[in-house]
């Protein structure tokens, strides 16, 4: 048997050193020993091909070299760039593998970096030092890095490179600029590091509650918190207030910032020349604040900002709670509303500014301190039981329910508050030239439907005869018809709500009891009393029950139009419990669609005042004013006077009717002046009246509806 020709089995590969220096020079040797089947050298002259993929073969990346004694050797030469050279050699079907590492040079080039490179004083700087050879190779982990610096202080000097890097960081107390530089070997490189002034901002509040509406104190600290260096320039401080807060003029103060910021909205902004503010030092400013909104929770920010540092804010600060006032008594809790009423009212969180109302009606009020709040009742406010509601700058508001009552304590012997009822008998020219235009009154009475027992009403000088009453003719000779009405339509019909009702307004209803009074001594001077009376027999209207008295002048017996002889009757009428005095029933009241009553001479600067009520659908209320004398002569003074919850209107002269004519003026309601009465008084100075005058006055709306004149002040709406 032939023996077999032996062929390449096996390749072993070496390379000697198998680390080289990536600098396209450096030199491995390669040596592949080729067996073949039996372990045996293979003949001499065998074709080996080396190849490589980093690095080259004399320069080539495969070359084919020939055996000698079953080794074939080749020179691999480094690439520049650093990495791991995957070497083979092959001949016939054997191939064998090696590796070359070629490796980074000395330290040529380091690059610095310093992140940030502007920081405030008491932070740190992370430096960065990446170390390269001559091609850019990062250098070999465990090169050393040497750092120093100029100013601050080094996490550390001697930093070994991990993947061609070194880290350390820098930190200072002190403001200024620092030069880093890191050396290896004959490598260098530098980065400079500025270290601004450290500034704190803080803010605080006088307060941490307080008053809504109030005032706050705020203090702004500035503090340069380097340990030394550069003083900080600072120029520029702002602050934002929280919504509803303004700035109180003139509050600054500050050893930098002189008079008042500029303003734009919420923000405010002091500036000034750069001051230096050196290291350890401090700069406070304060300066008040209106706190004018609704009661919650206010943070402020302030900033600071100048030449040398970053500006500082403090952030949501100085938190206040604003709290709404609370009202806890009212004293005293009740008055006459015929005058003005002192009264004092404590609680908390009562602020300069705070005002005061029982319902729309506004009190006068002097602020004493956050408890105590002095005030005046003004007259005429309507009677009846008001919350009491205290109200801050900014709208914070608090109430005590059912804290004040007004009080109607004006005599209850007279309808009107000074005066007597008038009406003239039927003469139609004479009587209102006399100042009754129509010769009849019509008066509502009303009490709620829950009251009990009987009721009485009472009239004082029915008669017409006698010193009260005024005689026209030779001798009293006209009579007088007092009518009472219950019943369906006694109010409800239209006919009945009239300035000047006459027919169906004056009968409608049922007659319950009627007199007729002409000379009678007997009822002069006196109450006559009509009566008694059931409360369910007047008319059932919502919860009350209404009933209407009218009285109808003469004539009796008759005498010539134009002879003007028509009497004059002047009387007063009253509701009672009682037969024999004046006990007005709880919640009654008396009111009438126009009212005809005497002037007393002495009191004709201050006349008796009509008390309309204004709903709230009434946008125009017109008074209306008949045969006031208004100084004939002209040489006296007149006016109207209207007391609303929000205003004192004062009308000229020119609206007060002169005698034998009627005069009016327009008034539309605020929002507030709805829902009451309002007191309105038509006086007159004139210089030539003799004596008493008798007037009528009405009021109507913007439809011209009659509007109903009660004969006290009230805050309950008519049936």
């Amino acid at each position: 048997t032939p023996t077999p020709l032996p062929v390449p089995s096996n390749i072993t590969l070496t390379a000697s050193p198998s680390s080289i220096t990536a600098d396209g020079t450096s030199v491995s040797r390669i040596r592949a020993s080729v067996r073949d089947q039996f372990g045996r050298p293979i003949p001499d002259g065998t074709l080996v091909t080396f190849s490589t993929d980093l690095g080259e073969f004399w320069g080539a990346t495969s070359v084919v070299v020939t055996t000698v004694g079953g080794v074939a050797e080749a020179e691999l030469t480094s690439a520049t760039s650093a990495g791991v050279a995957n070497v083979s050699a092959t001949a016939d079907q054997a191939t064998g593998w090696t590796v070359v590492h070629f490796v980074a040079g000395p330290p040529h080039t380091i690059v610095l970096t310093a992140t940030p490179d502007r920081l405030p004083t008491g932070t740190v700087s992370t430096l960065r030092a990446e170390v390269y050879d001559r091609f850019g190779n990062p250098v070999g982990d465990g090169t050393m890095v040497h750092f120093v610096t100029t100013l601050g202080t080094l996490s550390a000097s001697d930093v070994a490179t991990g993947g061609g890097v070194a880290i350390a960081s820098l930190s200072s107390g002190d403001a200024g600029t620092a030069t880093v530089t890191a050396t290896s070997g004959g490598a260098s490189g530098s980065v400079t590091v500025r270290f601004t002034p450290a500034l704190l901002i803080s803010k605080a509040v006088n307060r941490s509650t307080a008053p809504a509406g109030g005032q706050v104190e705020y203090t702004i600290t500035i503090r340069n918190n380097s340990t030394g260096g550069e003083a900080a320039q600072v120029r520029t401080l702002s602050d934002t207030l929280p919504p509803g807060f303004t700035y109180v003029p003139g509050s600054t103060s500050s050893p930098v910032w002189s008079g008042d910021p500029t303003i734009n909205g919420q923000d405010l902004t002091w500036t000034s020349s750069p001051y230096p503010l050196a290291a350890g030092n401090t700069l406070v400013l304060t300066f008040r604040a209106d706190a004018r909104t609704m009661p919650g929770t206010f943070t402020d920010i302030a900033t600071v900002s100048g030449d040398n540092f970053d500006p500082v804010s403090t952030g949501p600060a100085a938190p206040v709670t604003l709290q709404a006032p609370t009202v806890a008594s009212i004293t005293p809790n009740s008055g006459c509303n015929d005058a003005l009423i002192n009264v004092t009212i404590s609680g908390d969180n009562f602020v300069p500014g705070s005002t005061a109302r029982l319902r729309a009606w506004t009190l006068n009020v002097t602020w004493v301190d956050e408890h105590t709040l002095h005030a005046v009742v003004p007259r005429d406010i309507a009677a009846g039981l008001y919350n009491l509601v205290v109200v801050n700058p900014g709208g914070a508001s608090g109430t005590l329910n059912d804290a004040y009552t007004a009080l109607n304590c004006v005599s209850r012997d007279t309808t009107l508050d000074s005066s007597y009822l008038g009406t003239y008998g039927n003469e139609p020219q004479f009587a209102a030239e006399q100042g009754d235009d129509d010769h009849v009154q019509v008066i509502f009475v009303e009490v709620p439907d829950t009251t009990a027992g009987q009721l009485y009403l009472r009239i004082y000088d029915p008669d017409c005869g006698g010193s009260l009453d005024r005689r026209s003719g030779l001798d009293f000779d006209t009579p007088f018809t007092y009518t009472l009405y219950g019943g369906a339509g006694a109010y409800t019909t239209p006919a009945a709500r009239l300035a000047h009702p006459t027919g169906e307004g004056i009968t409608a209803g049922i007659a319950l009891l009627t007199v007729t009074f002409g000379v009678n001594p007997a009822t002069d001077g006196a109450w006559y009393t009509l009566g008694p009376i059931s409360p369910a027999q007047g008319e059932h209207v919502g919860t009350k029950y209404v009933f209407k008295l009218t009285v109808v002048g003469g004539p009796e017996p008759a005498f010539p139009t134009g002879a003007r002889q028509a009497d004059l009757n002047l009387y007063n009428v009253a509701l009672s419990t009682s037969p024999t005095t004046n006990t007005l029933p709880s919640g009654a009241r008396l009111f009438a669609f126009s009212w005809t009553f005497m002037i007393p001479a002495a009191e004709y600067r201050t006349p008796p005042r009509m008390f309309p009520y204004v709903a709230s659908g009434v946008t125009l209320l017109t008074q209306h004013n008949w045969d006031y004398d208004n100084d004939l002569a002209g040489s006296g003074a007149a006016g109207i006077t209207l007391t609303t919850p929000s205003r004192i209107i004062l009308l000229p002269d020119g609206n007060v009717s002169g005698n034998d004519q009627e005069r009016s003026s327009d008034i539309s309601p605020l929002a507030t002046e709805h829902n009451t009465t309002w007191a309105i008084s038509c006086w007159a100075e004139p210089t030539w009246l003799p004596g008493d005058n008798l007037v009528t006055f009405w009021a109507t709306d913007q439809a011209g509806n009659a509007q109903p004149l009660f004969a006290r002040s009230t805050i309950d709406p008519p049936p």
